[in-house]
């Protein structure tokens, strides 16, 4: 499977080098120069204990503060587990990491590295074990289909102060969570959710899910919901403040 993964995503770049010799222009190594569709891919698929000195991947250094219970614990799992990491300015390209993720395996992490401020209009759910870390570089990121992490997968910010990364429910579909963390192992970390649409829950964490929210959790004018909901040992963590 990571094979296929590879040859998938060296297929990607051969391509966007070839429409560049095309275009006449050089690539370089930046999102915007491979075309606003494709992410840039910023590492071969490596072990973590080999990269020293990225900054996306300080979410997993061992001298790093953690963001939460939860997350510390298991650093010593993911020493050596297949990585890629990816640059990302518009909806197009992180929907396109997103189904680079798809056929990742159990455990292996992609980081995203935000270029710009934009708006992800659908849902991101990530499961069985895959961990995905957000570099925010101080960009915005807004996501309004919902938040999803199932069967132990890790949705993280690594630098949850330089940045935001919003859940919103405009575009939510077919569920009453706008971010939900579920089953043993999971954890979701979010700046902030606000909700528009009534009868909604902001916040949910089942089954030993975990939910870390660095800001707020609010609703619209008039709108009535569940800021925060658990069940079987499930946990939210908000360090700003819960209204409805």
């Amino acid at each position: 499977m990571k094979t296929e993964f590879r040859k998938i995503v060296s297929a990607l770049l051969t391509l966007a080098l070839v429409i560049g010799l095309f275009a006449g222009a050089p690539l370089t190594a930046g999102a915007a120069d491979i075309g606003d569709s494709l992410p840039f891919v910023e590492e071969d698929p490596v072990a973590i204990e080999d990269i020293e000195g990225d900054d996306s991947l300080s979410a997993f250094d061992s001298d790093a503060e953690p963001f939460g219970d939860g997350v510390s614990a298991f650093e010593d799992e993911i020493s050596a587990l297949a990585q890629m990491s990816f640059s990302v300015s518009n909806e197009t390209q992180l929907a396109a990491v997103f189904d680079a993720v798809d056929d990742m395996e159990f455990g292996d992490i992609a980081n995203i590295r935000l270029l710009a401020d934009f708006t992800y209009h659908d849902e991101i759910r990530i499961r069985y074990g895959k961990i995905v870390t957000f570099t925010l570089n101080g960009k915005i990121l807004n996501v309004t289909g919902g938040l999803i992490a199932e069967s132990g997968a890790k949705i993280l910010i690594a630098d949850p102060m330089n940045g935001e990364l919003n859940a919103r429910d405009t575009d939510l579909e077919g569920s009453s969570f706008i971010v939900y963390a579920g089953e043993a192992g999971s954890i979701i970390q979010v700046t902030s959710i606000f909700a528009t649409k009534t009868n909604i829950v902001a916040a949910a964490a089942y089954h030993s899910g975990e939910l870390i929210v660095f800001d707020y959790i609010a609703f619209g004018e008039g709108v009535h919901g569940t800021g925060v909901q658990t069940c079987n040992s499930g946990e939210v963590t908000v360090l700003g403040s819960v209204s409805s």
